[in-house]
């Protein structure tokens, strides 16, 4: 929302977690569900924590504001306006940064493509400004203008199930495109431009 908190649909009403119910922060980026809570990301205070209980708890990054969230495979992974992104395993913190293959923009949005025929899914990360990015082997792989990627100022994912087999649709300001998997590699097809 754009300050009223997380709007949520109790049995037979609509009801609001906001600042008066313990929700640090007005404005709701984003929220993601684990196993035991779900996480709600906001533009002032960051990551708030929603235990199974329902009490509310604020989450501090190490560092950054965080701007989107994704839980994967018991995981949380949060990216960063500082264009970090953290994974969140149990209450331990792991940062990926530079070192790991990320560029030093946005991380706007974060998706995981489920695998085929019982491999594990593949994460990916929308950077503005820096490309796609995929993780493989403890490093982000960059996607961007030579592997065939129209814009590089990635704002949104998508998975598609629909499809035979895993797409992701990603959106940039000059339009959409998809990344899918061919003969084992994953290949950009352009898309509309707007």
């Amino acid at each position: 929302t754009r300050g009223n908190g997380l709007v949520r649909l109790d049995p037979g009403a609509w009801s609001t977690l906001d600042e008066g119910a313990g929700l640090k922060g007005k404005i709701v980026f984003g929220f993601a569900e684990s196993a035991t809570a779900l996480y709600v990301v906001t533009a002032d205070e960051g990551l708030n924590r929603i235990g199974e209980r329902g009490g509310i708890e604020s989450v501090p990054l190490p560092s950054g504001s965080a701007i989107t969230l994704h839980a994967s495979n018991g995981d949380l992974w949060i990216g960063t306006t500082q264009g970090m992104v953290y994974r969140l395993r149990g209450k331990d913190f792991q940062a990926f940064g530079p070192q790991e293959g990320l560029p030093s923009f946005p991380v706007r949005d974060i998706r995981a493509v489920p695998g085929e025929k019982g491999q594990p899914p593949t994460l990916w990360a929308a950077s503005f400004g820096g490309g796609l990015l995929r993780w493989e082997g403890g490093r982000w792989l960059r996607l961007g203008k030579e592997e065939g990627i129209p814009d590089e100022q990635i704002k949104r994912l998508c998975v598609s199930r629909w499809s035979p087999s895993p797409r992701l649709y990603v959106g940039t300001p000059t339009g959409l495109f998809l990344v899918e998997r061919r003969n084992g590699a994953w290949v950009p097809r352009p898309g509309p431009q707007v």
